[in-house]
């Protein structure tokens, strides 16, 4: 099975139900937040703490997926 490209994302096995899909996207934390439009919006809209989106030194591929799943227009 060959890999589905969708934009910057890779469906990475197609085989997956369509919910537990594996995306691999490459966006830094930087892009992430000028997205949402600031790191507050960002926080807000992945329901976690400012101090936790500091910790990150890249983005949680969990929360790529969370994101992709809330907002896939920026994807």
């Amino acid at each position: 099975i060959k890999p589905t490209y969708i934009g910057k994302c890779i469906r990475t096995n197609p085989m997956f139900d369509v919910h537990k899909v594996a995306y691999n996207c490459k966006m830094t934390k930087q892009q992430l937040i000028k997205k949402a439009g600031s790191r507050k919006a960002l926080a807000e809209l992945l329901g976690i703490s400012l101090a936790a989106i500091s910790q990150w030194k890249k983005v949680p591929q969990a929360r790529l997926w969370q994101a992709k799943d809330l907002r896939p227009e920026w994807f």
